[in-house]
C-alpha cells in the first residue's frame, strides 16, 4: 500500500507540472501571440483549481504531491499551507527542467507499458487459435487418406482369387 501511494503521488507530481506549464491560462496572456518563444511568467493558481480539472487525483494526493515538489523546489507555495483550499502553487524554472528531464514518473510510460503487455497477450492467444486450428485441420487430413494413396495401395496388394461356388451344381 505504501508503494502505491508514493507510484501515486509521483504520478501526481508529474501530472501538477505538466498541468501548470501547459495551461494557457495560467501564465501571462499578453504574451500569447509568440507562444513558444517567450519566457513565461507563471501566475500563482489555487490547488483547488488545479483538483477540479484532473480526473485522477484527489485534492489530499495533490497536496502531498506539492509538498514533495516544495522539497526539490520545483513549484513555489504560497498561502496557507495546511489547508489544500487556500494553497497558491506556481511552477518554478527548476520545475519547468525537472519537467523537461521526466524528472518525475509520468502515469503515461505505465499506461504505455500496460497497453503494450495487453497487445502482445492479444497477439499470443490468436497465435494460439491459428496454431490449434491449422493443427486440427492436418490431422482430419490425415485420417481421410486422398484417393489417390488408396489406388496406390490397392495395386500393390496382389489380387486374392476365389472361388465362386453356386449351390446345387
Amino acid at each position: 500500500m505504501v508503494t502505491e501511494s508514493i507510484n501515486e503521488t509521483q504520478h501526481a507530481c508529474a501530472w501538477i507540472l505538466k498541468s501548470l506549464y501547459t495551461n494557457k491560462q495560467w501564465f501571462d496572456e499578453i504574451r500569447h501571440a509568440d507562444y513558444d518563444s517567450f519566457e513565461r511568467k507563471y501566475h500563482y493558481i489555487p490547488l483547488y483549481d488545479l483538483a477540479q480539472i484532473s480526473t485522477k487525483h484527489d485534492i489530499k494526493t495533490l497536496m502531498e504531491a506539492c509538498y514533495q515538489l516544495k522539497e526539490y523546489s520545483h513549484i513555489d507555495i504560497w498561502g496557507d499551507d495546511f489547508e489544500p483550499y487556500g494553497m497558491l502553487v506556481q511552477i518554478s524554472s527548476e520545475g519547468v527542467t525537472a519537467l523537461k528531464d521526466n524528472f518525475y514518473e509520468s502515469d503515461d510510460k505505465s499506461q504505455v507499458s500496460r497497453r503494450a503487455i495487453g497487445v502482445f497477450a492479444t497477439l499470443t492467444v490468436i497465435a494460439a487459435l491459428v496454431i490449434g486450428i491449422n493443427k486440427s485441420f492436418v490431422r482430419k487430413q490425415d485420417k481421410a487418406a486422398p484417393s489417390e494413396y488408396n489406388k496406390v495401395k490397392s495395386a500393390e496388394i496382389p489380387a486374392k482369387s476365389t472361388a465362386f461356388v453356386r449351390a446345387g451344381e
